[in-house]
């Protein structure tokens, strides 16, 4: 299925949340657009920079209406020169995000070390290091791309516990999980 927006097009999008990393995210007919500048609540004029598959890349180029979260900024530079990723959203909006998004890597943690404690319990094995053992995945080799003996080349249970992940989670948490550890 070919995304609904071309690189260059203007929208107007309503920005539901933030991303991590800053990034508003609206929907448009359920395709999401991560828009750079866009904050919660804001309804923004947008140019797409950059098409995915699954997603786009949009910037605000205009606020049509402005979210309760928005507020001033108080440097004369800002967004120029682009040091300061929140000085436009209010203070208070900026703890929550941040609580979010830390509540959230901690969750996923959570759910690593459950599904890895779950796996070593199943088998019966007395250390997670011996699950690799047990399990037929192949990893690539980071140095030079050949197949490693088993996930445990990337460390002690984690490539085990992300293979897993990828099974059992589906493969958006799997790319949180790989440019994490890549």
């Amino acid at each position: 299925m070919a995304a609904p927006v071309a690189k260059d097009q203007e929208l107007e999008l309503h920005v539901d949340s933030l991303a991590y990393g800053g990034n508003g995210v609206a929907r448009l007919n359920g395709f999401v657009v991560f828009v750079r500048r866009g904050l919660p609540g804001d309804t923004v004029r947008a140019r797409v920079t950059k098409v995915k598959r699954n997603h786009a890349e949009a910037l605000a180029t205009e606020i049509l209406s402005p979210g309760p979260v928005r507020v001033d900024a108080p440097c004369a530079h800002y967004p120029a020169c682009g040091g300061c990723r929140f000085q436009d959203l209010a203070y208070e909006a900026q703890l929550a995000a941040k609580a979010d998004q830390v509540a959230a890597l901690v969750g996923t943690l959570m759910w690593i070390f459950l599904v890895e404690n779950l796996l070593v319990g199943l088998l019966g094995l007395a250390d997670a290091d011996r699950i690799g053992e047990y399990l037929p995945f192949h990893a690539l080799d980071a140095a030079d791309g050949a197949g490693g003996d088993n996930l445990l080349s990337y460390g002690s249970g984690l490539a085990v516990t992300v293979a897993w992940i990828l099974l059992l989670g589906g493969f958006g948490t799997w790319r949180t999980i790989r440019r994490d550890i890549s």
